[in-house]
C-alpha cells in the first residue's frame, strides 16, 4: 500500500494549512471544485471552520468555490457505504434491545447485571438498552461482536466475565432476530456486510484531516478506497514514526515525547472560579491587542463551563460556548418534564411548578383561565400556605370564591394536558398526542430563528419532533404499552442531552471542549482544567470494558488517550501561538484534584519546580479591568434595597406586636409595616411556626367560647379538642395533606390534651375565662406621646378573672417548641441593665384597662411546648417601675416613627429574616 500521508507541520494550526493544501491540489484556472471530495475531521466544528478557510482561499485566488462535503468519524461509513436493507433508527434499536432483554430468561439478564430493572421499570430497561447499543457500536467499529469478546475474556482468564459475555452474546443474537422480524438491519452490521461485498461509492475522494482515532471499520473503508484517500497529518515529516499508514497515532512513540511548555505558560489556581479569574487576568494583560474572535478558551472539564460563563459575563466579556445548550434546559423540555411530574404524582408542588412555567402561564392567559383572578399564582401560594395539600384531585378547600377561581385554572390545565391523561397505550400512539400538546402551547404565534429565545424553543421542538417521528414509524406490535407520564420521561431521556449549537457571534470569545482544541486556529488559546482525568482524558471503572480488556481487544484505552492528548498538546505548543495552561487544585465541591501527567512530560530538572508550583504556588487575585477596554464594567448581582421614601401620611397607630419589629430593625419595620412587603411561596412542606400557632389559637378560642370551658374534669375537654381537631383538619387540609402536617396534627393533639389537664385544674381553682380573642382596633386605645394622639391595636388571646378575688390575668398563648418565659421573650442584657426587645405584654395591660377590666394583676403566657409535661402558665414578675419603663420605650418607638427614622438596617438581623436579600 502506497504512503498516502502528507505531513503539514505544526508550526501553525493545521486547518489553515489544510485549506491551502486543498486549494493547491484542486484549483483550476477559474474554480476550486471540491464537490466530489469528502473531508473527514475529528469534530463537526473543525469541518465547518475548514469550509470557512476554503472560502477565504477561493476569494484570495479569485476562484469559484464548490465546497466539499464534511463528515466526522461517526458518519463516515454512511457517506460511502449503502445498505441494501433499511437500517433501524435509535428508538427502534432501543426497543429491540429491550425486547431481547425482557423476553428472555431472567437468569440470563442477571448474569449481565446483578439487579435487573423491575418488569415495569421502562426507563431502567431503556438505560440498559442504551448501554448495550453503545457497547455494540464500539465493538462493531473494531469488527467484533459479543461472542468474540467472550472468547477473548476466556483467554485472559478473567474470573466470571466469560459467562457474562456469553449471556451478552445470547442477548445480542436475540436483538438481531428482533430487527430481522421487522425487516431492518442494525446499521453497524449493515455497514460491515456492505463493506464485505464492496458496496462503496466510487465517485468520491476522502481527505482525512488530523484523524488519529480511526477504528478497524474506518481502516477497511480506506483500504477499499485505495488511491482516492489522502491523510493530512498535523506534524512535521520527522514525526512520521509516530503515525501509521492510516494517519493513526503510534501510542508508544507519543508516550515518550516531551512537551515544550514553559513555566510561565503554566498557571495554578485553586477552585473553578480562580481558574476563570486567572484566565481573565491573562486576557487583561493582552491590553486589547486581540479581538474576541482571535481568542479561544478551552475547557478540558465540562463542569467548569457554568462558572466560566458566569465569571466572564460578570466582567462584561461576551462568551460563546460551542457545546451549545442541551435540549433538556430549554422551555419545551422543561414543560414536558413538569407535565410528567404532574401526571405521575398529582402533587401540589408539581401543579404549582407546571403553571409557573412561562409558556403554560401564557397559555392560561390566552385561554382566559385567569379571568377575574388578579394574580392566580399568588392565590395558589396562599392556598398552599392555608391548606398544605400534598396531592390535588380537583377538590378544592376553603372559601367558595377562591375555590371557584382555582378550579377554573385547574380545569384549563387539564384541557391543555389533553389525552396525556389517558390509559396506557403503545409508545407509538403517544407521538401525535405530544405533538398536539406542543402545538397548543408553542404554536399560538410564529417562532423566528433570528430571535435567540425563540430559536431555542424552535430548535428544541424540532429535536423533540425528530424523535416523535421515529416513534410514529414504529411497529405497534413491538412497542411497550406505557402511560402518558412514562412516555414523556422516555422522550426526555432520548433528547435531553442533544445540544442546540449557539449562534455565530464574532464579538464573543469561544469556549471549546478538549477534543476541538488541537484543530482550533485562534492565535490566543487559554486552556483550563489542565488536570489528570481531564487532560489527558481517562476512563475508569467501566462496567463492561475495563482498561485491560480494552487493550486486549484493540479498543481505545487510557494509554491511547494519553498518547492522543500528548500529540494534541504538542501540536498546540509548537504552533507559535500564545498558549496558557491553567490547572486547578480543587473542584467545585472542594475535592482535591491532581495535576495533569502532561505537565511533567518535560525535562527532569523542571519536575521538582512544577510540583512545588502546583502545591504551594499563589493563586493570584482578581484583576482590575482596564478602563479603556471596550466592554462593560464588572457588574454586581446584589439586589439594591428599596429606598426609604417620605411617608404619604403619618402613622397614627399600630399593633402592639409591631413594636418588637421596630426595636429589632427600623428598616425591616418600614418594609413590613409601611411598604406591606410579605413573603409568599409554595415551598412549605409543613406548618410553619406561625401557621401551627394559628391553628392552635383557633382551637383554644373556640374552646373558650364553648360550654365545655367551665368543665373541671379534663376528659370532656380532651373530647372537645379531639372532635374539633378532626373537623378542622378535614376542612382545612382535606384527605391529601402532606405527611409532615399529619404528624404535626398528632403533636398538636398531644399538646391540647395536656392543656385540658391544666385548664381543668385552673377552673377548679376558681379562674373563669372572661374574654377570648379580644380585638382592639382603630381608636379604641389612645396612647398619648408628647401630647399628640397615638393609638394601640392588638388582640388579647385571653383574659381570666378569679371568681372570689376578682383578680385579673392577661394570658397570651405560646406554641413554640422551647416554651420561652415572658422575661426572656421581652428583655435581654445583664441583670442590672435589662433592655426591652418586645413590649407585647406590658402594652396588653393598657388594652385590658381600656376594656374596663381594671388593674391587671398578672401578665403571662400559657405555654403549649413540644414536651406536654411543660404545658402550663408562666407569669411575669415585673415591677411597676419595669412596666413604666416599657411604656417609656414604647414612646421612644413612636417618636422614631413620627420622625420617619427607618434607616439603616440592623447589623444583627433576626434568626429568621424574610428580608435578608433586601437588607444585603
Amino acid at each position: 500500500m502506497s504512503d498516502r500521508r502528507h505531513f503539514l507541520g505544526w508550526d501553525q494550526p493545521i486547518l489553515p494549512r489544510a485549506a491551502a493544501w486543498l486549494a493547491e491540489r484542486f484549483a483550476t484556472a477559474d474554480e476550486l471544485d471540491l464537490g466530489r471530495v469528502v473531508v473527514l475531521t475529528p469534530g463537526s466544528r473543525a469541518g465547518r471552520r475548514l469550509v470557512e478557510l476554503l472560502v477565504a482561499q477561493a476569494e484570495q485566488r479569485r476562484l469559484t468555490l464548490v465546497p466539499p462535503r464534511s463528515t466526522t468519524p461517526g458518519m463516515l461509513i454512511e457517506r460511502f457505504v449503502s445498505s441494501p436493507r433499511p437500517c433501524a433508527g435509535e428508538t427502534q434499536r432501543q426497543l429491540a434491545w429491550i425486547e431481547a432483554l425482557r423476553n428472555g430468561e431472567r437468569e440470563l439478564v442477571s448474569r449481565v447485571i446483578a439487579q435487573p430493572p423491575a418488569p415495569d421499570d421502562w426507563l431502567g430497561w431503556a438505560a440498559l438498552a442504551e448501554r448495550l447499543d453503545a457497547l455494540h457500536a464500539e465493538l462493531a467499529g473494531q469488527k467484533l461482536d459479543f461472542a468474540q469478546v467472550a472468547r477473548c475474556v476466556d483467554d485472559l482468564l478473567a474470573f466470571g466475565e466469560s459467562e457474562r459475555w456469553q449471556a451478552l452474546a445470547s442477548i445480542q443474537s436475540r436483538y438481531r432476530q428482533q430487527l430481522d422480524r421487522q425487516g431492518c438491519y442494525d446499521p453497524h452490521d449493515a455497514a460491515a456486510q456492505a463493506l464485505q461485498v464492496g458496496h462503496v461509492r466510487a465517485d468520491l475522494q476522502l481527505i482525512c484531516v488530523a484523524t488519529v482515532d480511526l477504528n478497524a471499520v474506518h481502516r477497511q473503508l480506506i483500504e477499499q478506497l485505495g488511491e482516492r484517500v489522502v491523510v493530512l497529518i498535523q506534524a512535521p515529516k520527522r514525526a512520521a514514526p509516530g503515525f501509521d499508514l492510516y494517519g493513526g497515532l503510534v501510542r508508544e512513540y507519543w508516550a515518550e515525547q516531551t512537551l515544550a511548555v514553559d513555566d510561565d505558560q503554566l498557571v495554578m489556581a485553586d477552585r473553578p472560579v480562580d481558574q476563570a479569574v486567572s484566565i481573565i487576568a491573562r486576557l487583561n494583560a493582552l491590553e486589547g491587542e486581540y479581538a474576541a474572535d482571535q481568542i479561544t478558551v478551552g475547557l478540558c472539564d465540562e463542569a467548569l463551563s457554568p462558572t466560566f460563563i458566569q465569571q466572564f459575563q460578570s466582567y462584561g466579556l461576551p462568551v460563546r460556548h460551542v457545546g451549545g445548550v442541551p435540549v433538556g434546559r430549554t422551555r419545551p423540555a422543561r414543560l414536558l418534564k413538569a407535565l410528567a411530574d404532574w401526571l405521575e404524582h398529582r402533587r401540589f408542588s408539581d401543579f404549582a411548578a407546571l403553571i409557573r412555567h412561562a409558556d403554560v402561564a401564557a397559555y392560561l392567559a390566552a385561554n382566559r383561565a385567569d379571568e377575574a383572578v388578579e394574580d392566580w399564582q399568588k392565590l395558589l401560594d396562599r392556598y398552599h400556605s392555608d391548606h398544605l395539600q400534598g396531592r390535588l384531585s380537583g377538590h378544592w378547600l376553603g372559601e367558595s370564591n377562591r375555590r371557584t377561581k382555582l378550579k377554573r385554572v385547574y380545569e384549563q390545565v387539564e384541557r391543555m394536558t389533553g389525552d396525556l391523561t389517558a390509559d396506557a397505550r403503545p409508545l407509538k400512539c403517544w407521538a401525535e398526542i405530544v405533538v398536539d400538546l406542543l402545538v397548543r402551547v408553542f404554536g399560538r404565534d410564529p417562532l423566528h430563528r433570528y430571535e435567540p429565545r425563540q430559536r431555542l424553543v424552535l430548535e428544541a421542538c424540532e429535536s423533540i419532533g425528530r424523535v416523535l417521528r421515529q416513534w410514529s414509524q414504529l411497529n405497534e406490535a413491538h412497542c411497550p404499552s406505557v402511560g402518558g407520564a412514562m412516555a414523556l420521561r422516555w422522550l426526555m431521556r432520548q433528547v435531553e442531552d442533544q445540544a442546540i449549537p449557539p449562534e455565530a457571534d464574532t464579538r464573543a470569545i469561544e469556549m471549546l471542549g478538549p477534543l476541538e482544541l488541537a484543530l482550533d486556529d485562534a492565535p490566543v488559546l487559554m486552556i483550563a482544567g489542565f488536570n489528570e482525568g481531564s487532560l489527558p482524558t481517562s476512563l475508569v471503572a467501566d462496567a463492561f470494558l475495563p482498561d485491560g480488556l480494552r487493550h486486549a481487544l484493540g479498543l481505545v484505552d487510557n494509554a491511547h488517550r494519553y498518547a492522543r492528548d500528548a500529540l494534541a498538546l504538542r501540536a498546540i505548543m509548537e504552533s507559535n501561538r500564545q498558549v496558557v495552561l491553567v490547572a486547578g487544585r480543587r473542584d467545585a465541591e472542594d475535592n482535591p484534584l491532581m495535576p495533569s501527567r502532561l505537565m511533567f512530560a518535560c525535562k527532569e530538572d523542571q519536575i521538582p519546580g512544577r510540583v512545588q508550583q502546583f502545591t504551594h504556588g499563589s493563586i493570584g487575585g482578581y484583576p482590575a479591568w482596564p478602563t479603556d477596554w471596550p466592554v462593560a464594567p464588572r457588574t454586581t448581582l446584589a439586589t439594591p434595597p428599596p429606598p426609604v421614601l417620605p411617608l404619604p401620611e403619618p402613622i397614627t397607630g399600630m399593633s402592639v406586636t409591631a413594636f418588637r419589629l421596630y426595636l429589632a430593625c427600623p428598616y425591616r419595620f418600614y418594609l413590613e409595616q409601611v411598604l406591606k412587603l410579605k413573603t409568599l411561596d409554595d415551598s412549605a412542606m409543613e406548618l410553619d411556626g406561625g401557621a401551627f400557632g394559628a391553628l392552635a389559637h383557633d382551637g383554644l378560642r373556640d374552646f373558650a367560647r364553648s360550654d365545655t370551658a367551665d368543665a373541671v374534669d379534663p376528659k370532656p375537654i380532651r373530647q372537645y379538642f379531639d372532635a374539633w381537631l378532626d373537623r378542622s383538619a378535614a376542612e382545612r387540609f382535606g384527605d391529601g395533606s402532606l405527611p409532615a402536617v399529619r404528624v404535626q396534627l398528632a403533636q398538636l393533639r398531644r399538646r391540647l390534651h395536656a392543656f385540658a389537664d391544666w385548664q381543668a385544674q385552673r377552673r377548679a381553682e376558681g379562674w373563669c375565662i372572661r374574654h377570648t380573642e379580644l380585638d382592639f382596633s382603630d381608636e379604641d386605645v389612645p396612647f398619648a406621646v408628647d401630647g399628640e394622639p397615638f393609638y394601640l391595636r392588638g388582640r388579647i388571646d385571653r383574659i381570666d378573672q378569679h371568681e372570689q378575688t376578682g383578680r385579673v390575668a392577661v394570658v397570651d398563648y405560646k406554641t413554640g417548641d422551647s416554651g420561652q418565659t415572658p422575661e426572656k421573650a421581652h428583655r435581654k442584657g445583664p441583670k442590672n441593665n435589662k433592655q426591652w426587645i418586645d413590649l407585647q405584654l406590658p402594652l396588653y395591660r393598657l388594652l385590658a384597662r381600656a376594656q374596663g377590666m381594671g388593674e391587671v394583676g398578672e401578665l403571662g403566657y400559657v405555654l403549649l411546648p413540644k414536651d406536654p409535661a411543660d404545658v402550663g402558665a408562666v407569669w411575669a414578675d415585673w415591677t411597676e417601675a419595669d412596666l413604666q419603663h416599657a411604656q417609656d420605650v414604647a414612646r421612644q418607638v413612636v417618636r422614631g416613627i413620627r420622625q420617619e427614622t427607618f434607616w439603616p438596617p440592623s447589623k444583627t438581623p433576626p434568626s429568621f429574616d424574610p428580608y435578608a436579600v433586601l437588607c444585603g
